[in-house]
């Protein structure tokens, strides 16, 4: 009996070596560096207008930090806050000012073929589309 249990015993270590390796062998891909500056475009509704954005992304041990920007001044270079970047998808949120009120925007962007891509609102309800590419 104990002649059958020394020779089973590496046989099942080498099945379940074999049956692991496929595991140990598929690598998750790699995420993104976002790092870098990143130009879109959306249309503000209120002003019935294209503005030109500008986001500039800093990747540290601790995640991402940034700024962001606009060509129509709603936007005058403001940190970005409340940052995450999970599943190829950078949620974040920032304070635009038109002059005589503060508005809070949160933006939705997914990272698809080197682009960033997604959404905005404002805690009024106000949203659009927007996509980056990155600045080369």
């Amino acid at each position: 009996m104990k002649r059958n249990l020394f020779t089973l015993l590496p046989i099942l270590s080498l099945a379940v070596l074999l049956i692991s390796l496929p595991s140990w062998s598929q690598k998750a891909p790699a995420s993104p560096d976002l790092s870098g500056t990143w130009v879109g475009e959306t249309t503000v509704p209120d002003a019935g207008q294209s503005d030109e954005v500008i986001l500039v992304l800093k990747k540290s041990e601790s995640g991402y930090t940034g700024t962001i920007s606009d060509t129509m001044g709603l936007i005058p270079e403001v940190a970005i806050e409340d940052i995450t970047w999970e599943d190829n998808t950078l949620i974040f949120t920032f304070t635009a000012t038109t002059g005589y009120e503060t508005i809070i925007v949160s933006m939705n962007l997914t990272y698809e073929e080197g682009r960033l891509v997604g959404y905005w609102q404002t805690d009024d309800g106000t949203s659009g589309d927007i996509e980056f590419q990155k600045k080369e």
